[in-house]
């Protein structure tokens, strides 16, 4: 991906992100029980093949499981020991995510450290 389509999904996320922190009650803290086939149909069947467009995979997340999932982030949340997220962590995870960092790499280095 070119650096204009990864922001353009980048934004997006970052936009459902700060949306997820401006508003925590928008959605309640527990969805209405679903069974497998509704949750199958909701998405279309199986995981397709060839994969999806990233607006396609986005639209999905925002219209059909965001409201299928619990919301630890709600004023309400109070019956598990969830804590709510924070904006920077969630930040920082992506680029975490993204940079691949794994807390051994410094004895992949021969010799001494290059910093």
């Amino acid at each position: 991906m070119g650096p204009e389509e990864i922001r353009t999904p980048g934004y997006r996320i970052v936009d459902m992100i700060v949306g997820e922190f401006a508003d925590p009650s928008r959605r309640s803290v527990f969805p209405p029980p679903q069974t497998w086939e509704a949750m199958e149909r909701a998405f279309g069947g199986p995981v397709p093949r060839l994969g999806m467009e990233a607006g396609q995979v986005l639209s999905i997340v925002e219209e059909r499981l965001l409201p299928a999932v619990g919301n630890p982030n709600h004023p309400g949340a109070r019956a598990y020991v969830l804590t709510a997220s924070q904006p920077l962590p969630a930040l920082v995870e992506a680029l975490v995510a993204t940079l691949k960092l794994r807390p051994t790499t410094w004895k992949n280095q021969t010799g001494s450290c290059h910093i």
